[in-house]
């Protein structure tokens, strides 16, 4: 009985102490600027990127107002020629998107949230955040392009962010085309898809 006692507090500790840290992590990468989460900003910033990263553009009065989306394309091996030859691009998030609407608990709704810290990494003035986020949408891609073209000799890949802005609550019922769009193109990278398996 006793055995059994000290395991149950061993783990309610545990788990309390967890508990704690993530609580406190949270709070304070959530709180204005202070001593504290300004010496540890690195720390707090891994923990929380992308699982419990906290976006409020939701809430007036800044609304989001642009959609960013992922496509990716691939140099390939021709097969009968032995030439290299470019796909066409490939839309990564949208099958992403109609998958978690189908079901909110699978593991899209994980990929989604790495495709978008990706984004916000790769577009960040600072080079090492970006070094980060081209990593990040590197392997998204190259998993992504690994399924399309299971059979087929991938060399290089490179990602497409595309930017949409949202349109105005007046011109809410207007053709998605109406909005204008940016492209920003990475260079050609190594292919690199990921080691373990992804829905992607």
């Amino acid at each position: 009985m006793d055995i059994q006692r000290t395991l149950f507090r061993t783990v309610a500790t545990l788990a309390i102490t967890l508990l704690a840290v993530h609580f406190g992590l949270v709070t304070l990468s959530l709180t204005p600027d202070n001593p504290v989460n300004h010496r540890h900003k690195e720390a707090i910033d891994a923990y929380m990127d992308p699982l419990f990263t906290q976006n409020w553009m939701l809430f007036a009065p800044n609304p989001v107002s642009q959609h960013r989306s992922l496509a990716a394309q691939a140099r390939v091996v021709n097969p009968r020629t032995g030439a290299m030859m470019e796909t066409e691009w490939v839309d990564i998030t949208d099958p992403l998107v109609k998958q978690k609407q189908r079901n909110r608990l699978s593991s899209e709704a994980l990929v989604s949230r790495h495709i978008i810290s990706g984004i916000r990494n790769y577009r960040h003035k600072d080079e090492s955040r970006h070094l980060d986020g081209e990593k990040m949408l590197q392997r998204v891609s190259s998993t992504a392009l690994a399924k399309q073209w299971p059979n087929r000799n991938i060399h290089e890949i490179r990602f497409r962010i595309i930017t949409q802005a949202v349109p105005s609550f007046d011109q809410r019922h207007r053709d998605d085309d109406f909005m204008q769009r940016e492209f920003q193109d990475s260079d050609w990278l190594p292919f690199a898809p990921a080691e373990e398996e992804w829905p992607l």
